[in-house]
């Protein structure tokens, strides 16, 4: 057996910053978007074995005040 004995995957689920884009504390700018080396390859590899992916962030922006639900809205379109 291989060290991923179990049922087949079915989907990675990515953190967003720091992960599949340059950490930006509070980025509320879609243009300050800049994915991390290998980002993409990864995903591309991922989706091409059928491999469902998926982004989960937690942007405490929103309950300081620093950031609108528009501005991580158009990060996250930009993602």
């Amino acid at each position: 057996m291989g060290p991923f004995a179990g049922p087949p995957l079915r989907a990675v689920l990515f953190d967003r910053d720091g992960t599949l884009i340059r950490d930006v504390p509070y980025n509320g700018d879609p243009n300050l978007v800049e994915p991390m080396p290998h980002a993409r390859d990864v995903l591309q590899t991922l989706r091409s074995m059928g491999i469902a992916v998926g982004v989960v962030s937690n942007q405490s922006g929103i309950g300081r005040g620093i950031l609108t639900t528009e501005q991580v809205a158009a990060v996250n379109l930009r993602v």
